[in-house]
């Protein structure tokens, strides 16, 4: 709480809005803005990723398996997302 308002920072540190982690913040985002009328995410990232990664020779990583654990795990992460939204929210509204 700075000067009587609560407010939420959140930093997506990834170089791809829309993809995993904005959604996973925006869930966050959306939860606080509905109790506190306004939230903002800022970007910031100096890390390069590939849009197909075939065009390149990558070996510290699986590119199938990378994405079947996505497919397999992301709407359980993006459930704890917006719980954790709600428990940010209510433990808030109880300071406030």
């Amino acid at each position: 709480m700075i000067n009587g308002k609560t407010f939420a920072m959140f930093f997506n540190a990834s170089p791809r809005r829309n993809w995993n982690t904005h959604k996973m913040l925006e869930a966050n985002t959306q939860t606080l803005a509905t109790v506190f009328g306004a939230s903002e995410t800022l970007y910031a990232c100096d890390t390069y990723q590939f849009t197909d990664y075939s065009r390149y020779d990558i070996t510290l990583f699986d590119e199938a398996a990378k994405r079947a654990h996505r497919d397999a795990q992301f709407e359980t992460d993006l459930a704890h997302a917006r719980a954790l939204g709600r428990r940010l929210v209510e433990r808030a509204a109880a300071q406030a």
